[in-house]
């Protein structure tokens, strides 16, 4: 990460990005887990 902030994206509009793109990767990985062992049974 660069010390200075993104130019396109000011600070207060990136943090909630960062934040949701976190969120989403964890849904995505549960799905991941969860899918498979759904469709095992």
């Amino acid at each position: 990460m660069q010390a200075t902030p993104d130019l396109s994206l000011p600070s207060p509009v990136q943090a909630p990005i960062d934040a949701a793109l976190q969120a989403s990767s964890r849904v995505f990985d549960i799905a991941a887990t969860a899918l498979p062992s759904r469709l095992a049974h």
